[in-house]
């Protein structure tokens, strides 16, 4: 199974790491929709690979449609 690095804010409490890795999982696996912060100096080839990962995630947990 392919993983996603969860980062989330330096400011952030340390307990919102993996409570938001953990909705993201939740996500993947109920096939709920999934919403992603883009930084602006993203590529597009960047946010190709993002949403490849998050599909191969959904596939290899069987909840593809």
């Amino acid at each position: 199974m392919t993983a996603l690095e969860v980062r989330v804010p330096d400011d952030w409490a340390p307990e919102l790491q993996p409570a938001t890795a953990q909705r993201m999982d939740h996500a993947v696996r109920d096939g709920l929709p999934i919403i992603m912060n883009v930084l602006p100096e993203a590529t597009p080839a960047q946010i190709r690979e993002v949403y490849g990962r998050i599909r191969q995630l959904v596939e290899a947990g069987g909840i593809a449609a």
